[in-house]
């Protein structure tokens, strides 16, 4: 028998109990397949990391399902942005496209690029008037090219209008490095683009010399992958390495992580390995938002529970920051006056912590804003499992919501929570159910890790 902890907040007490009411579950995904199910989950790939073997950095990404893209052209970026873009004024890099998949108009492109200078009058806080510039290898669906491109924005969302555009004169193949390479020369004017032997100007008229720096100042080095319409699907895979700002060296990737003092995005993975679903979140000095890696199921509303095979890889937590692997969903809606998030009831099983060893938790959560901000987020009930945590073991959680209580399980140790009936006033405005890695409560930005990795992912339906 299971042993069962009993929570009640309507009759104020705590006792243990030995039946459970863990429903029948089936399964949903092994992740017997290369690629992440999109028939099952609503993400897609997204892998940012050093490579250990060639000491590049490695990254791809790949469109989500059609249900996630409500607007045309839909783009998955996939950056490493520079630690003080404001003093960067030419970017290089040796860039290799490993691989692209497309569909339909669909395309993929490695790009190095940023905003870098600004033409609006006034002061203000907003895009209006940043131009951007970059340098890409992309695929179009008629082979490799290498181009540059100018826009700026008219208005004070982050939304380009074209101002230039060309392709650069080289042949570019699958597997081999070129250096590309992005340069303003704010005196001249006048932007200067290289792919391999290739070069090209671009001279900027009706501007003045030196013209102020960008607003969002923002510099970087990815990947993206872009479709226009809803059954399109896209995918790329690139490497990076012997990155030069102003001209001199900047970043080889020798080190086995991503290097806190040049770059302000970190590793990150959501992808299938080995037969497993693989999270990855970090969060160091360059980064104090939320971090997360997760797979959402696509049909959420008629999954009444969830459960999974998690091992943590890899843990680290500090200053407060809670590193952790989890099963959640947004389950039901209190009644709060608002729109988005505001008001909705989620709920985690989780292990890692904020401690200085990974622990077994689970959480019952109120939504304050419309945004679903965690940090905001009201804790309704929490408590800890006794069952010891580690990381390399394997550990089965499990997550539901029946509609009247909440029941989370790791391994064979069992707590329930009963929320007051009269809290259970809509149904979820939000609805989510999902699984996979996040870094929260990082708000001094200090160093918090975490890897995972999921497999046999039950659901119990309604």
């Amino acid at each position: 028998m299971k042993k069962t902890v009993f929570l009640s907040s309507l009759i104020g007490f705590a006792s243990l109990f030995f039946f459970s009411h863990a429903p029948a579950v089936s399964l949903y995904d092994d992740f017997s397949t290369e690629e992440i199910d999109q028939t099952r989950w609503k993400q897609g790939l997204l892998v940012r990391e050093i490579d250990a073997l060639s000491s590049k950095l490695y990254m791809k990404a790949e469109t989500p399902s059609g249900v996630l893209m409500k607007e045309f052209p839909y783009s998955v970026q996939n950056e490493l942005g520079l630690r003080d873009p404001n003093s960067v004024t030419s970017l290089q890099a040796e860039v290799t496209v490993l691989e692209t998949r497309l569909e339909g108009s669909a395309r993929a492109y490695a790009f190095l690029g940023g905003r870098f200078y600004n033409v609006s009058a006034g002061t203000h806080d907003t895009y209006l008037g940043d131009v951007y510039a970059e340098v890409s290898i992309r695929e179009t669906g008629k082979g490799l090219e290498a181009r540059w491109y100018i826009g700026k924005y008219r208005t004070a969302k982050a939304k380009l209008w074209d101002m230039a555009s060309r392709a650069l004169p080289v042949t570019i193949e699958y597997g081999k490095p070129y250096t590309l390479s992005i340069e303003f020369d704010a005196d001249a004017r006048r932007f200067t683009f290289k792919a391999g032997s290739a070069t090209a100007t671009y001279g900027l008229l009706g501007i003045p010399k030196n013209p102020k720096g960008a607003v969002k100042a923002w510099k970087a080095l990815g990947v993206t992958a872009r479709a226009y319409r809803e059954k399109e699907k896209a995918f790329i895979s690139a490497t990076f390495d012997d990155v030069q700002v102003n001209g001199a060296p900047y970043e080889d990737f020798s080190s086995p992580r991503i290097d806190e003092t040049k770059w302000v995005t970190y590793e990150y993975a959501r992808e299938i390995k080995e037969g497993k679903f693989r999270c990855m979140a970090r969060g160091s000095t360059g980064t104090t938002d939320t971090v997360n890696s997760y797979l959402s199921v696509k049909s959420p509303k008629s999954v009444e529970a969830l459960q999974a095979s998690v091992t943590l890889v890899g843990w680290e937590a500090s200053g407060g920051a809670s590193a952790f692997a989890r099963l959640g969903g947004n389950f039901y809606n209190d009644g709060t006056e608002g729109k988005g998030f505001k008001g909705e009831i989620g709920a985690t099983v989780t292990i890692g912590g904020s401690d200085l060893n990974p622990k077994g938790e689970w959480s019952v959560l109120r939504f304050n804003d419309k945004e679903g901000n965690i940090e905001l987020a009201d804790v309704i009930a929490s408590g800890e499992f006794s069952t010891p945590v580690a990381v390399g073991d394997t550990y089965t959680l499990f997550l539901q919501w029946d509609g009247s209580r909440f029941t989370f399980i790791l391994n064979d140790e069992e707590v329930e929570y009963v929320p007051d009936p009269k809290s259970i006033r809509h149904p979820s405005r939000q609805p989510w159910r999902g699984l996979g890695c996040g870094i929260w409560f990082n708000i001094e930005g200090q160093e918090a890790s975490v890897e995972a990795a999921f497999d046999d992912v039950m659901v119990g339906l309604r």
